[in-house]
């Protein structure tokens, strides 16, 4: 038999780079369908909805294009949506500050080795587990809001602290520390609520660290304040930034803010184009604000090759 004969045909298939590809698309598909099927087309229609004016028929929707008309009239005209949009903005800021700083701090709690350490960490991740199903959908209609109209519009909390406002009234504070303190108290529950992602953010960030870098510090008889800022915070700022960005978000969406309460207001009413246009102002309201915030806080994260 010549050497020829013996030379076998390359095997049929893909070769590894391929299979590679292939394993990486087929890994990203479920992403890619559910982006379009419940993020770009539902985008797409909504935007076509707001520059229409709607019409009911037996068949549904008769769409006639209208220009840009509201969106120009919710910036020129309609003084409760610049309101709404001003008063969402100026209240992300100390609810994003709260929710980071008392994740970093049950983070660097949980961190440490006591007793019954895993039961302290479900019950703050709880949370996230109950407000992704019909329990956070049951509080929200029936707890946070009374089924006024003037009621849809107002600020709503889970639970409230009229003792401690009352007690900040007394203190002889100014109103205006008032007025943004006040808030905030009655927040307090919600806000601990919200924080399970950040906190399970910030203990993954913060395990991370190499243990070496605590004992250099303690050689050199660094204190815990020494090492936290020096150590720790440093080192988390990457998932900071992450955490900061689903924080705002998460805060941006919520069911008590008073824009997602006035895009929901016009729905039930029946204004379909002014809640299109209401939500795609938001939402491109909030992508510049998200870009800005990351272009000036990424440029003091800290890597580890720097």
């Amino acid at each position: 038999m010549t050497a020829k004969a013996k030379t076998r045909a390359p095997r049929a298939g893909l070769n590894m780079r391929r299979r590679k590809t292939v394993a990486g698309i087929l890994f990203l598909l479920p992403w890619m369908i559910g982006t379009l099927y419940f993020f770009i087309i539902p985008f797409l229609t909504a935007f076509a909805y707001s520059v229409s004016d709607i019409g009911i028929t037996p068949h549904g929707f008769d769409l006639h294009f209208a220009g840009f008309k509201y969106f120009r009239s919710f910036f020129t005209e309609d003084g409760v949506f610049l309101k709404s949009m001003v008063e969402s903005v100026a209240g992300v800021l100390p609810k994003a500050f709260f929710i980071l700083s008392f994740s970093i701090v049950i983070a660097i709690i949980l961190r440490g080795k006591f007793i019954g350490r895993t039961l302290a960490r479900a019950v703050f991740f709880f949370p996230v587990v109950i407000s992704a199903g019909v329990v956070i959908v049951v509080l929200k209609e029936s707890v946070m809001t009374s089924g006024t109209e003037a009621a849809a519009m107002a600020p709503s909390y889970m639970f409230q602290a009229p003792s401690m406002t009352d007690l900040f009234a007394k203190l002889g504070l100014p109103s205006v520390i008032l007025d943004k303190l006040t808030p905030l108290v009655n927040q307090m529950f919600d806000l601990t609520w919200k924080s399970g992602v950040q906190i399970l953010l910030m203990l993954a960030a913060i395990n991370n660290i190499p243990s070496s870098s605590y004992e250099a510090a303690n050689i050199e008889g660094a204190t815990e304040w020494e090492r936290f800022w020096k150590i720790t915070f440093p080192m988390i700022t990457p998932t900071l930034v992450v955490a900061a960005i689903y924080t705002i978000i998460d805060t941006f969406t919520d069911y008590a803010n008073p824009m997602i309460r006035l895009i929901q207001n016009y729905y039930k009413q029946g204004l379909y184009p002014e809640s299109s246009a209401a939500g795609i102002s938001y939402f491109i309201g909030i992508f510049a604000l998200i870009a800005v915030f990351y272009a000036i806080v990424s440029r003091g994260v800290f890597h580890a090759n720097n």
